[in-house]
C-alpha cells in the first residue's frame, strides 16, 4: 500500500513538472497565434481600405467626366490615394 501511495505521489510530481514545463511553450504558441491573427486583421484592413479607395477613385473619375471638377483637381486628388 505504501509503495502504491509513493508511486502516486511520484506520478503527481512528474505531472506537475510536466505542466510547469509546458506553460512556456503554450505561451509561445498563443503568442504566435496572436501575431498571425494580427497579420490577418491588418491585411484585411488594408484590402478594405484599398477597396474604399477604388470606389472613391471611380467617383472622382465620374466627377471629372461629368465636368464637375477640372483635370488638375482630378489629378491632385487622385495622387492622394494609397493604391
Amino acid at each position: 500500500m505504501e509503495l502504491f501511495i509513493t508511486f502516486l505521489v511520484v506520478l503527481f510530481f512528474i505531472g506537475v513538472v510536466y505542466a510547469i514545463d509546458a506553460i512556456p511553450s503554450g505561451l509561445k504558441k498563443a503568442s504566435k497565434i496572436k501575431e498571425q491573427k494580427d497579420k490577418i486583421r491588418k491585411k484585411s484592413n488594408e484590402l478594405n481600405e484599398f477597396d474604399k479607395n477604388i470606389e472613391r477613385l471611380k467617383k472622382l473619375g465620374e466627377l471629372y467626366k461629368d465636368g464637375i471638377i477640372t483635370k488638375e483637381e482630378f489629378e491632385e486628388k487622385r495622387n492622394k490615394f494609397n493604391l
